[in-house]
């Protein structure tokens, strides 16, 4: 899962991911902070992320999650007009890289760990952190996201 934060004050932006297993217990998780964009911006750097995180961990079978519909749709656009992005065009290298991806839309609800990630990396201002426990104060969120999907996509590498 992974999610993206931005200050409507100042555009700060940050990101974060969870990464978990097929029984969606924590492997992972990273808080990083980006910059300033906009809200969708921020949640394409998240895919990229997630994706080139999954590729530099060797995963060959991923499933990616965000409660942001509009960037999974630009991710695996096949349309022209919406690949222009140079963020967008880099999201379709990595997940050619990677031999099967499911990118699925969650809740909101069902991505507040992610979320929670992406807000500390917003504040933080510093470098990616990268944790191997789940914070205390974020466990039991932890337990109860572990099946809330809405609706998976399919990425298909000959189509892009």
């Amino acid at each position: 899962m992974f999610d993206a934060a931005v200050s409507p004050t100042d555009s700060s932006a940050g990101l974060g991911i969870v990464v978990r297993d097929d029984r969606g217990e924590w492997v992972y998780g990273i808080s990083r902070f980006i910059g300033r964009c906009s809200i969708l911006m921020a949640e394409l750097w998240a895919i990229l992320e997630g994706i080139s995180f999954a590729w530099s961990q060797g995963y060959q079978y991923v499933e990616l999650e965000s409660d942001n519909l509009e960037a999974v749709h630009l991710a695996l656009s096949t349309s022209p007009d919406e690949t222009v992005c140079g963020l967008v065009l880099s999201i379709k290298d990595g997940l050619r890289k990677i031999r099967h991806v499911t990118l699925r839309h969650v809740y909101r609800e069902g991505n507040r760990v992610a979320n929670r990630l992406a807000t500390m990396g917003r504040m933080q201002r510093g470098p990616r952190v990268t944790l191997s426990e789940a914070p205390a104060e974020l466990r039991e969120i932890v337990e109860a996201e572990k099946s809330q999907t809405e609706e998976a996509f399919t990425f298909d590498p000959g189509g892009v």
